[in-house]
């Protein structure tokens, strides 16, 4: 539960591969969920333990970790790096949005 009174969900989207369309897990974003996870109390799902077990095995070497993984070699190829330099920041930013009406809201 959180202030507003419900559960939370952490969702790692993914992305689909361009050669076919169809979807492809990225490891950006099991970090990500996994880093959003790793900073909340409460009980978690099996899916959610595992995203932040990934986190925390790659929390110590992120960037390393996203410029080698699929997705950052294709920013990479795409002349993109400070992407991928963001990407492996973690507790950059303070801001919290919240879903409200169907549309992101400053938390």
């Amino acid at each position: 539960m959180n202030k507003h009174g419900g559960p939370i969900a952490v969702i790692a989207a993914g992305e689909r591969w361009r050669s076919d369309g169809s979807l492809r897990a990225c490891l950006e974003d099991t970090l990500g969920a996994g880093a959003i996870l790793a900073g909340l109390r409460g009980t978690r799902s099996p899916e959610a333990e595992g995203a932040v077990a990934v986190f925390e095995a790659f929390k110590q070497r992120m960037l390393e970790t996203l410029v080698r993984c699929s997705s950052g070699r294709e920013l990479g190829e795409k002349g993109h790096p400070r992407n991928i330099q963001m990407a492996a920041e973690v507790d950059a930013s303070s801001g919290v949005p919240l879903m409200q009406d169907g549309a992101f809201m400053r938390a």
